[in-house]
Order: C-alpha cells, then structure tokens, then sequence
C-alpha cells in the first residue's frame, strides 16, 4: 500500500487565476511607474517583483493615487458620466495634479508669540474669606512636612540628630506603659 495519489488540479479555478496573473504581468509591463533600469521585463517570477527589485522611489504619490484600481470598487464607480459638474471634476483633478503651491502661506505666517497671550488672575486665586483660609496649626504641619521632605531629599542629617534628642527629652517626661513601673 503506497501513498494516496495527488488530488487532480480544477482547470476552472486555476484558469482564471492564472489569466489574472498574466494581466497583472502584462499591465506591470506596459507601466512606466514599476520601471527600473536594472530590471529586465522578461523576469515575470513573482519573486522578483518586489519593493527591493523594482523600487518606486522618484514617482510621486499623486500619480501612485491616480493609478489607483481599488479591486471592490466595481466599474460602473468609474463612469464618467455621472457626475455632471465641471467645477466637482476639475476640484477632484486639481488634487491629483497639483503639488503642495501653499509654501507662501508659511512665510507669511508670524511664529506664535505666548507672552501676549497671558491669562487674567482669577478672582478666586485672591480670595480671603473663612472658607479658605488655613489655620496656623495647618501651616506648621504643612511646613514641618516640606522640611522633613526637603531634608530627606538633600540627606541631611544635622537636623536630624536635633529631632532624635528632642524626641528622647520628650520620652524621658512621658511615663513607658509598655515596661512595668512602680506605684508612687
């Protein structure tokens, strides 16, 4: 018992795909935008169709776009007939043909100055009424916070070592609950 013989080829299918091949062959052929001197036509291997082979590096974008074939846009999108307004045709073939013409515009065009375009003070940034002003307990806290942040920052230790035996002092005063003590 040998291996299954190879399933036959359908005709139809491959036909079709392969007259689609050869006129894409043959438009890639009659087209002077894929040409490049260093490659011959008559290498029709789809291997040797590539970006690196046949490069599109001096052909503009705007004629890529007008060779443009969009294979679900069906032909009857491409009648011509249908839209009858001249100034819509010439509109739509001023963007294919025309390169950018707007390089005056940026000449003209001063740089964006951002010291004239200062915002107003907010009336509510100077208030001073009960609702916002801060107790001067809050501000110790506040301050006492920022330093110890700005110490721990900058390392600096002197401080440091003047908090360490304050809070010694402090906890000599205060009676240890954690260790037995004596009645008095």
């Amino acid at each position: 018992m040998g291996p299954p013989p190879p399933p036959k080829p359908k005709q139809s299918r491959d036909s079709t795909f392969m007259e689609k091949l050869h006129s894409v062959d043959e438009e890639l052929a009659s087209s002077p935008v894929c040409m490049d001197s260093y490659q011959a036509l008559e290498e029709s291997l789809i291997a040797l169709r590539t970006r690196s082979k046949r490069p599109l590096k001096d052909v503009p974008l705007g004629q890529l776009e007008a060779e443009l074939r969009a294979p679900d846009i069906t032909p009857d999108m491409y009648d011509p007939n249908t839209a009858d307004d001249e100034e819509w045709k010439r509109w739509l073939g001023g963007l294919m043909h025309d390169d950018v013409d707007n390089e005056d515009e940026d000449e003209d065009d001063p740089e964006y100055n951002f010291l004239e375009d200062l915002d107003e003070p907010d009336t509510e940034d100077f208030r001073n009424d009960r609702a916002v002003r801060i107790t001067k307990k809050e501000v110790n806290d506040l301050m006492e916070e920022l330093f110890e942040t700005f110490q721990d920052e900058m390392g600096f230790s002197n401080m440091e070592d003047e908090e360490r035996e304050d809070e010694e002092n402090v906890a000599e005063t205060r009676p240890n609950f954690n260790t037995p003590q004596a009645l008095r």
